[in-house]
């Protein structure tokens, strides 16, 4: 479980590791602000089982088709609940049935205003869990990350540049990585 400020970078972090472990991991991304039906319809897009066979069949079905998959492949299959701002009864429902047929791997990306007794319930269906809070970097963090993401792109900069860096960000992570994305090689 993964929660944070909005726009410190979560879903970019899932994004960024499924492309690391593509060759092991495939993820599905659903978005858990959409309808339990619609999160259901949407993975099963995304695993190519076709958007016509899935259109007018009823959550339950849709359901039942995402805990029984018969997927080929050595790949685990990783759900990433995305945007979790609200649990409904149907949406802890599919989650605690997902979990039940061990199709899946879970990580959830919940808001932080999400309140305490649907925490507690998505994490009681997801048990064992981890959870983490993503927060901005200290100005000591901020510093080290920019000297080791100049040493990466071979630059030697000087100490005021460094210091423009990290104020201009203020600690956020994002903001540092994509300054030297933007930086022509």
């Amino acid at each position: 479980m993964l929660t944070g400020k909005f726009g410190i970078g979560r879903t970019s972090l899932v994004r960024h590791i499924s492309r690391g472990v593509q060759n092991h991991w495939r993820f599905i991304f659903a978005d858990f602000s959409k309808t339990a039906k619609a999160i259901c319809s949407e993975s099963l897009a995304q695993l190519s089982l076709g958007q016509k066979d899935i259109q007018d069949l009823t959550f339950r079905l849709l359901r039942s088709k995402l805990t029984n998959l018969n997927i080929v492949g050595s790949r685990q299959l990783v759900l990433v609940m995305d945007n979790i701002a609200k649990i409904s009864a149907q949406k802890i429902n599919l989650v605690r049935n997902l979990n039940l047929h061990k199709q899946f791997r879970f990580i959830a990306i919940t808001e932080q205003f999400l309140k305490n007794n649907e925490l507690d319930r998505l994490r009681g269906c997801l048990l064992p869990s981890v959870y983490m809070r993503l927060s901005y970097l200290t100005r000591n963090e901020s510093i080290e990350l920019a000297q080791r993401l100049y040493q990466l792109n071979a630059r030697k900069p000087a100490q005021r540049d460094i210091e423009l860096l990290v104020t201009s960000t203020h600690g956020y992570p994002l903001g540092i990585q994509r300054y030297f994305q933007s930086i022509p090689k």
